[in-house]
């Protein structure tokens, strides 16, 4: 059992497991690194559990009268490694610091709790994803009208934001931002902790007293320094009073974890972004945009991937996951690829540039929360430096802006890390070593005393040699009785009467002098005293350059901004990428165009281009047949990809690209069990595809691939069906759709809509075998070419065979399933037809289904006619 855990055994406890156990109370659930000298332990089950985790010796040691307790460690100055494993494996752990030199400690050493590290509020550098930013968001509501209000902050940048949402909207959000992390209130509604629970992100439960309007609001005036909330854009009335409730808590929270003032926190923003698109993690992960944590699967931000900075990674990352749908905003961003692509010898002046630049982004964030060391300020400097020369490139071009930083706003800050911080800083700031002689006159002094100690103790002993005679004394130090003076035994009686016997040796004796003391003791109290003051420095400068934070929080976007665009221009020029051209209407003209990942993997000149075309000829809802392997889910990749890049400010890979501007992209390309919500694939599938429908307008790109391919065939055809209806009944009012089916009957439904138009993935058959040729074509494919491709794939010849002749039956309708035999007959190269899967009575259902006005009916209406219908086309 936990020490802390015990319940009438405190008093068999040691004084120093008493102390951890008052804060493992205050904590549970967490993991505490309790400080003793150079290593944190961890008591009890947190050292089982920490041990495990950690892969390091778990051992049981004598603690008071409750027997041996488990035990584990950790050095110090690794506690940034362990901690990362700790919060990587989802613990939560609480830092407990002694909070004076043990060496001066009366009594217990002094422990207090100065940071808890949670999933979304972690700032140490060793446990983040340099190209993810953790977040942590705060959940209240719903209002009396079913809104909710969601605060999001990243610590690590100092983002914090605001808004109210409907319950559709706010899992559209957490579906696709996903937090690492999402506080609630003790007393939360079902509703909320539901919509809380039903994503990835750990859950937290904050007191209920700490989103009280009163108290929010008071954290937030305090933080913020303002006397009402007007200027903050929240105000008391509905529905912002959840807002303020959400914001005041979320910012409680994170200085009860950080224990620090946060200043990087400097204004709130509205929470939705109205110029971007959200693509959700799966759509993302389906379209290769970015890859599965730890996966080494090409994907588009590797291929796109130039950057030397890991701001600059991140932004590329949250370009792609969230393109423009402001075509001026767009237009601008290219602007800036153009202008690098035009001027090669600019493009390496920037580049150049910025190697070395340190985060500058994540250096805030630990700024802001007091968690910097003298080498960050190394770094800092650093970049400082390459600043200027940054500038010098940029300046009147469309990379520099307004709200850029000067190159002298910062010199300043530049100068004095140049002129204070050495070379050879140590990590920490209790160490001392850290300032450069000039920096402080006090501290030259204290080290200018020390040296001349140094120095008399360092000739010290040639001086006795000579003075006594005895060649064999030396002058040592060791940890216990510092500076010494000995003598071999041999020796011993030629040493002087005023020398005071210190220690007596197998071989010798050791001795101090009064003037020896004083030496020693004027360099212990000058070193104890320097690291002293300069600690003290240290958190002065701090300050000083912490006022400075709103300008470095600019620095880091602007450098992050100009490293992406040298990244998306070296790509483009790596790759053959061209300036897409953007229209606000419904165009989608894509010649040439190809796979930006596959092509990369192929062989040069391997990959086979295709246009796109969407247009009241070419149609608006286009139907995609072909056999597997002939390249249907690449060629909608392929659409999806140079449409989100042209979109993310990227040049595309195509000959040339017309692409009207997207308000969405939705993708239905794939999707597994979500076995922790008990949700089979094809409810995952019906999901997403609802939630498609739902927010699809005519400005949007759909890529619908196999969609009804989760259950039976009938249910599957009836679905694709009604659903391809759904979306071309008006041409003016259809998405632009790429369709990918098996379901070769759904191309009768370009002679009954005009938005409708059929393509297929072109092969051919030669001497028996299937050739996949990967062209787009017009038309529909007349065979599935399935057998083909499961020989192809090793499938016994048996098999095959076999497979051969059922279908043939199928085909003569001479097929018994309950013999697994029938009639078979040799069939012509005209007969060649994909098998008519319906009866009159289901043909029948579905023309009533395409007919439905489901706009008119009620969602259970409409529920229970679909259930009517598909019953019909089962056969029920």
């Amino acid at each position: 059992m936990h020490p802390s855990t015990t319940t009438d055994s405190s008093a068999a406890l040691t004084p120093m497991l008493r102390q951890h156990a008052a804060v493992k109370a205050r904590y549970p659930g967490h993991i505490v690194f309790f400080r003793m000298g150079d290593f944190y332990e961890m008591f009890g089950e947190d050292a089982v559990v920490g041990a495990q985790i950690l892969g390091i010796t778990l051992t049981k040691r004598p603690h008071g009268k409750d027997g041996k307790i488990p035990l584990a460690g950790v050095p110090y100055h690794q506690a940034e490694r362990y901690l990362a494993k700790l919060v990587e494996a989802g613990q939560r752990v609480v830092v407990c610091e002694q909070m004076e030199d043990p060496k001066q400690a009366k009594g217990l050493v002094q422990r207090d709790v100065v940071e808890i590290i949670t999933p979304g509020t972690v700032l140490n550098p060793a446990a983040l994803d340099e190209t993810r930013t953790p977040a942590v968001a705060a959940l209240v509501g719903p209002d009396a009208n079913g809104r909710f209000a969601l605060a999001w902050a990243e610590p690590t940048n100092g983002r914090f934001a605001v808004g109210s949402l409907d319950p559709d909207a706010l899992a559209d959000l957490l579906s696709t931002q996903i937090p690492n992390e999402i506080i609630v209130a003790e007393n939360a509604d079902t509703r909320l902790i539901a919509l809380a629970e039903g994503g990835q992100s750990a859950l937290t439960k904050w007191p209920t007293w700490r989103f009280e309007m009163s108290e929010a609001g008071r954290v937030l005036k305090s933080h913020f320094g303002v006397h009402d909330l007007d200027g903050l854009g929240l105000t008391t009335g509905e529905p912002a009073s959840l807002d303020i409730s959400a914001a005041g808590a979320l910012l409680s929270y994170l200085k009860e974890t950080k224990r620090a003032p946060l200043s990087h926190i400097s204004a709130i923003i509205p929470l939705l972004a109205r110029d971007t698109i959200s693509l959700d993690p799966q759509s993302a992960i389906h379209l290769d945009v970015i890859g599965l944590p730890h996966s080494d699967r090409p994907t588009l931000a590797k291929v796109l991937d130039h950057c030397h900075t890991p701001m600059g990674r991140r932004l590329l990352r949250e370009r792609l996951t969230r393109p423009l749908v402001d075509r001026t905003a767009i237009e601008h961003r290219l602007d800036q690829v153009q202008c690098l692509i035009e001027d090669r010898s600019r493009l390496a002046k920037l580049r150049e540039s910025l190697k070395g630049v340190f985060d500058v982004e994540r250096f805030v964030g630990r700024l802001g929360a007091e968690r910097i060391g003298p080498r960050d300020l190394i770094a800092l400097r650093d970049t400082l430096t390459r600043w200027p020369q940054v500038v010098a490139v940029t300046i009147k071009t469309p990379l520099a802006s307004t709200d850029d930083v000067s190159a002298g706003a910062l010199r300043a800050i530049r100068d004095r890390l140049q002129d204070g911080i050495s070379d050879d800083a140590p990590l920490g700031f209790k160490e001392g070593g850290i300032f450069k002689r000039g920096f402080s006159q006090e501290l030259d002094l204290l080290h200018d005393g020390a040296a001349e100690a140094r120095a008399w103790i360092a000739g010290l002993q040639a001086r006795l040699r000579e003075e006594t005679g005895i060649s064999t004394l030396k002058v040592g130090y060791n940890k216990v009785f510092n500076y010494y003076i000995e003598v071999s035994r041999a020796q011993a009686e030629k040493a002087p009467d005023n020398w005071i016997r210190k220690q007596t040796l197998v071989n010798g004796e050791r001795y101090i002098t009064g003037e020896l003391k004083e030496k020693e003791e004027i360099v212990l109290r000058a070193d104890e005293r320097a690291a002293a003051l300069e600690e003290q420095l240290f958190i002065r400068l701090r300050q000083e350059i912490t006022v400075s934070i709103v300008l470095l929080s600019k620095l880091a976007q602007t450098l992050a901004r100009i490293d992406v665009v040298c990244s998306l221009a070296q790509a483009a020029l790596a790759h053959g990428y061209t300036r897409p051209r953007l229209s606000d209407d419904r165009t989608l003209d894509i010649r040439g165009g190809r796979h930006p990942v596959l092509e990369t993997i192929n062989p040069a000149g391997g990959f086979v281009p295709n246009d796109t075309i969407f247009s009241d000829d070419q149609g608006w809802l286009q139907l995609l047949t072909g056999p597997n392997m002939a390249g249907k889910s690449t060629y909608l990749r392929q659409v999806g990809l140079i449409v989100l890049m042209a979109q993310a400010g990227s040049f595309v890979p195509a000959d040339m690209a017309t692409i009207g501007v997207c308000d969405r992209i939705f993708t239905r390309v794939g999707a597994d069990d979500d076995l922790a919500h008990n949700r089979s694939t094809f409810m995952v599938e019906m999901a997403e595809t609802a939630r498609i429908l739902q927010g699809a307008t005519p400005k949007s790109l759909i890529l619908f691939d196999e969609v009804g391919r989760g259950t039976s065939t009938y249910d599957g055809v009836a679905i694709a069906w009604a659903l391809a209806e759904h979306l071309a009944a008006n041409p003016d009012r259809c998405p632009r759709t790429l369709f990918a089916t098996h379901y070769h009957e759904l191309t009768a439904l370009a002679d009954r809509l005009a938005a409708i138009h059929n393509h297929h993935l072109a092969v051919k058959e030669k001497d028996g075998r299937v050739v996949f040729l990967f062209r787009v074509k017009e038309g529909a494919c007349d065979d599935s070419f399935g057998i083909h491709v499961a020989k192809m794939a090793g499938v016994p010849p048996s098999v095959v065979s076999r497979a051969t002749e059922i279908l043939r039956a199928l085909e003569d309708g001479a097929f018994d399933p309950l013999k697994g035999r029938g009639t078979l007959k040799p069939r012509a190269k005209s007969d060649a037809q994909q098998v008519n899967l319906f009866s009159d009575s289901q043909v029948q259902a579905m023309d009533e289904l395409s007919l439905l006005q489901t706009e008119t009916m009620t969602p259970m209406e409409a529920l229970n006619k679909l259930d009517e219908l598909t019953r019909r086309l089962r056969g029920d």
